[in-house]
């Protein structure tokens, strides 16, 4: 039997010392411009893709690439390939618990494109 070192026996070695937010500000960063949650303000999300049945256009399937992208690398960057090389047509924003209000707008807004194709025709039914 291989004894544990002295350091691995310490328990207070395993302690996360960070607040939530410090946690948040290190592992909510766009993985193509590494813009912050906290600290650049940024929307970040999720890419998204739908595909739609041919002959009535619903919705069959929504899949989503789990990397953690910006709106600005959605918008002003055109990105629309995730790290694992999964193709997305569209942006889904991330709740984080910070900026409810303006999280909700884009949600609706995002919402509104996917099921209809218009930023402006949101619908909650």
């Amino acid at each position: 039997m291989i004894p544990f070192s002295a350091v691995e026996t310490n328990p207070e070695m395993f302690v996360i010392h960070k607040t939530e937010l410090d946690i948040l500000e290190e592992e909510c960063v766009c993985f193509h411009t590494k813009l912050k949650l906290i600290k650049d303000k940024a929307i970040l999300g999720s890419g998204v893709s739908i595909t739609r049945l041919p002959r009535t256009g619903e919705i069959r399937s929504v899949t989503s690439a789990m990397d953690l992208l910006s709106l600005q690398a959605f918008m002003r960057d055109g990105l629309r390939t995730s790290l694992s090389n999964e193709k997305f047509t569209h942006f889904l924003p991330l709740f984080f618990g910070i900026e409810k209000e303006r999280t909700i707008h884009l949600v609706k807004k995002s919402l509104a494109m996917i099921s209809t194709g218009n930023t402006k025709k949101f619908n909650p039914s």
